[in-house]
């Protein structure tokens, strides 16, 4: 899977897993591929499913453009049911050779997606900042992530408690992601120095006029 982070400019980051790197180096006999697998694992040690960031653009802009390596943010919103159709969708029986290379390997990614959603994922995925700010005033910082429906908040002055701010500040940050929403609960979790935030909201319950019309 790979995880690309954007701007108005392009790719900003790209993170990748390194059997995403050995899927091309063998998908294409790609030399260069190999060697940036071997110099990754001599350097870093990564495990096959560990990511790794990618800084050179003209490598991120390949991984990108490659529709076999499933992209975690755009993928991580579908329910299992979704993720279990593309997975039919994408196997071909008639497929061979590298269509089936190709194929097998992005059955992999989704596969691995279903098993996150079911929280069995026996390995982490990163969760980063998406570029797209909510809330920054100088001391905190709040946004959204490359986790659908997941936002971070941080803090530039270790003065401040986040856990507290949170709690203090919790409506007005939940009406920054959604004016008209209702604030059930919410569940956090410490990453690094930031807190990672998942809003639950409130249900809309509809009349029994608009229930009999719609069935």
């Amino acid at each position: 899977m790979k995880i690309i982070i954007r701007d108005e400019q392009g790719i900003k980051r790209c993170f990748v897993q390194m059997r995403d790197l050995e899927y091309l180096a063998d998908r294409y006999g790609s030399v260069f591929f190999g060697g940036l697998v071997a110099r990754k694992n001599r350097r870093e040690k990564h495990s096959p499913e560990e990511f790794t960031e990618i800084t050179n653009m003209d490598i991120a802009n390949i991984i990108d453009r490659n529709p076999y390596i499933v992209d975690f943010s755009d993928n991580a919103r579908w329910d299992i049911l979704t993720l279990s159709r593309m997975i039919i969708l994408t196997q071909s029986p008639m497929s061979l050779g590298k269509r089936r290379m190709d194929e097998q390997h992005k059955v992999e990614d989704l596969q691995d997606l279903m098993n996150f959603k079911r929280g069995m994922l026996t390995y982490g995925i990163p969760i980063f900042y998406d570029e797209n700010i909510l809330f920054e005033d100088g001391e905190v910082v709040f946004g959204s992530t490359t986790l659908p429906e997941y936002y971070m908040i941080r803090s530039e002055s270790k003065d401040i408690d986040l856990n507290k701010y949170l709690n203090d500040n919790l409506h007005a940050l939940f009406s920054l992601v959604n004016p008209e929403g209702e604030l059930k609960d919410f569940e956090v979790s410490k990453i690094g120095d930031s807190l990672l935030v998942h809003f639950v909201e409130k249900k809309k319950v509809l009349s029994n006029i608009i229930k009999r019309i719609t069935r």
